[in-house]
């Protein structure tokens, strides 16, 4: 399978979840539902940690645990290999073909740009205003973001029990 192909596979597994199954950190486990002020204070919103799969068999584990060292880090666990994204860096690991048991890892390319929020979202809306392309974050992407924070509150309330897709209304 060439690169083209396994990224169009990976990204079709991406677009179809199955279920989650998910936990809030210690002392918010009464909380089903966003009470946060959005977004203007961190500290009033808990950090949860969740199991997410999807129907081709990727797994995914989101960690966002504010009370860790590294406060953000995502996992997706596939048939040959793994990708770890966390607060600085992205690594692939990939099996061997020739060599079952043998795994190489390569950091991802790209850069990592820190800025705050709105000004990186200005900058990419004045960018793709004067040179046109896509968007790195669509309406569709947010509505499944927000679709995954929806299941992991709901998992959360239903005493982190798995929740599946799609999700009712």
């Amino acid at each position: 399978m060439d690169a083209k192909s396994r990224r169009l596979t990976f990204e079709e597994g991406l677009a179809k979840l199955e279920s989650i199954i998910a936990e809030m950190e210690e002392g918010y486990e009464s909380r089903t539902e966003y009470r946060g002020d959005g977004g203007h204070d961190p500290y009033t919103d808990p950090g949860a940690s969740a199991y997410i799969h999807f129907a081709n068999g990727i797994r995914g584990y989101l960690d966002m645990s504010k009370r860790t060292m590294v406060n953000l880090e995502v996992e997706l666990f596939c048939e040959k290999g793994r990708i770890r994204i966390s607060n600085g860096e992205a690594v692939v690991y990939i099996e061997s073909e020739n060599k079952p048991g043998e795994v190489t890892s390569r950091q991802l390319g790209g850069r990592m740009v820190y800025t705050g929020a709105m000004l990186g979202a200005v900058e990419e809306l004045v960018d793709l205003v004067e040179n046109g392309g896509e968007s790195i974050s669509s309406g569709r992407e947010a509505m499944r973001s927000l679709e995954i924070m929806i299941a992991i509150g709901r998992s959360q309330a239903k005493g982190v029990e798995k929740i599946y897709w799609p999700l009712a209304r």
